[in-house]
């Protein structure tokens, strides 16, 4: 295997790397695909929220509940694609999905957030016996 100006099997470059104390990572310059600014999180946010309250408001007849809620599905979409590009950690990216999701369930009036408290509580007790 080579490695830029490095030759051998990769357990040799491993070992040589660690032996030398230097960071293959910066030798190969390997980053984060995106640098996500903690700012444009809480903007999807503040849209997230904001969106979820206009729609408890609005009766599902009137014409602008689809588009809203394409908005707020995209919203959320987003706010997981950013949070998983910025912690790298799919777990914490799965637990923001559940909660944004039952923000949602609760503002387009599927549940009330007791029933969904309750929900949730039950799926835990049975998850952990």
């Amino acid at each position: 295997m080579k490695c830029k100006d490095f030759e051998g099997s990769p357990e040799e470059l491993n070992r040589f790397f660690q032996k030398s104390g230097l960071d293959l990572t910066s030798y190969l310059k390997v980053s984060s695909l995106w640098k996500i600014n903690n700012s444009w999180l809480f903007i999807l946010f503040a849209i997230f929220i904001s969106l979820n309250i206009l729609i408890s408001f609005i009766e599902p007849k009137q014409n602008i509940y689809i588009p809203i809620t394409i908005l707020i599905i995209m919203a959320l979409g987003c706010i997981i694609l950013f949070i998983q590009f910025k912690f790298e950690k799919w777990l914490l990216s799965m637990i923001a999905f559940i909660v944004f999701l039952s923000v949602m369930i609760v503002s387009f009036k599927i549940s009330t957030p007791a029933e969904t408290i309750d929900t949730a509580k039950h799926k835990v007790y049975d998850y952990v016996k």
